[in-house]
């Protein structure tokens, strides 16, 4: 009994993908172009088909099924280029019918290399452009972003290549100098070191050498302290000096209650000093109000009367009582 062939094989569906999805990342505006115009031009000559923007890939004029292809070739480059425009230039270049139209009309629209008035603008960003407190990487990607933009409307005319490599080299000691120039204080020493080597940097080897200084620097700086870590263990540090000193006193006043004090030095019975602040701390209710004394001894003696010496005649002054009062003989006698 005999099978069929092609019911011995698995059914296999191949799918032609046609047209990939074609990401820009970058939407043209009146900005932009530059970037947007290479992104598109390496992605569509990714695609091979480069042809159509610089025309090589021109509309066939005699075979029908050349032209046909072509046609649906240009329509999906011309959709890259359209879907990756702002919707306001998405009208204005819709209806132009090859790739090749847009894109140099495109081109003329947003781009002219002879114009100084960009030139001067680029220029001068990069002379202001400085760190100010940024990251290294990305004071270096801003500056190098403008000295790519400055390189693509530059225009030389050297007749060799000799004198196209002394160009570059000038330009690029100028654009180390204006790189080391927009850098924070903190890269003074590093920078001192760059201008003394011989023979000089050039840009990417000084970007190295400072990113290079930074990341030592970092390693070896201790870091630093949390502020809010100080004050909270500045403030755990009082707290358990002060339960140490009040642990340590054992002293309670006999006549206020409070601890911390003997009767003796009781500001209730000696007074309050003239810092005392009662509106944090009010005196006690006590019935007897504090008295401010002033420390003296009391002189107890043993009352003697006034008596004249025998032997010599004289009277002696001598105290009879605690009142502080004398009695005084002179040793006259009544006539």
């Amino acid at each position: 009994m005999g099978t069929d062939d092609n019911s011995s094989h698995s059914s296999v569906i191949i799918q032609n993908v046609q047209d990939p999805p074609f990401p820009t990342g970058v939407t043209l505006d009146d900005t932009n172009y530059l970037l947007w115009s290479q992104l598109i031009e390496m992605r569509i000559g990714a695609r091979n088909k480069s042809g159509f923007l610089t025309d090589a890939s021109a509309k066939p004029t005699t075979n029908d099924k050349a032209i046909e292809t072509w046609v649906t070739d240009n329509n999906r480059v011309k959709s890259w280029l359209i879907d990756s425009m702002n919707p306001n230039l998405m009208r204005r270049f819709i209806r132009l019918q090859t790739v090749a139209e847009i894109w140099e009309v495109v081109k003329k629209t947003f781009y002219d290399g002879s114009d100084e008035t960009q030139l001067f603008e680029l220029n001068r960003r990069s002379f202001t452009t400085r760190q100010n407190g940024r990251s290294l990487p990305t004071y270096y990607n801003e500056l190098i972003s403008i000295f790519q933009e400055i390189d693509a409307r530059l225009v030389t005319e050297e007749a060799t290549v000799a004198e196209t490599v002394a160009v570059n080299k000038t330009l690029s000691w100028f654009r180390v100098h204006i790189f080391l120039a927009g850098l924070d204080q903190e890269f003074n020493q590093a920078r001192s070191e760059i201008m003394r080597k011989d023979p000089a940097l050039d840009l990417e080897t000084s970007y190295a050498y400072i990113r290079k200084d930074y990341t030592q620097r970092q390693s070896m700086e201790e870091p630093k302290p949390d502020p809010d870590s100080i004050v909270h263990m500045a403030a755990r540090n009082r707290n358990q000096n002060k339960g140490k000193s009040n642990k340590g006193n054992t002293f309670t006043c006999t006549y206020c209650g409070e601890d911390g004090h003997s009767k003796a030095k009781c500001y209730e019975i000696i007074g309050y000093p003239e810092w005392w602040d009662f509106t944090k701390k009010p005196r006690k209710k006590i019935s007897q109000a504090a008295v401010v004394k002033s420390p003296q001894t009391e002189e107890t003696t043993t009352p003697r009367a006034a008596h004249t010496s025998a032997n010599t005649g004289m009277s002696y002054a001598t105290k009879t009582d605690q009142s502080n009062k004398w009695i005084i003989d002179t040793g006259a006698t009544d006539i």
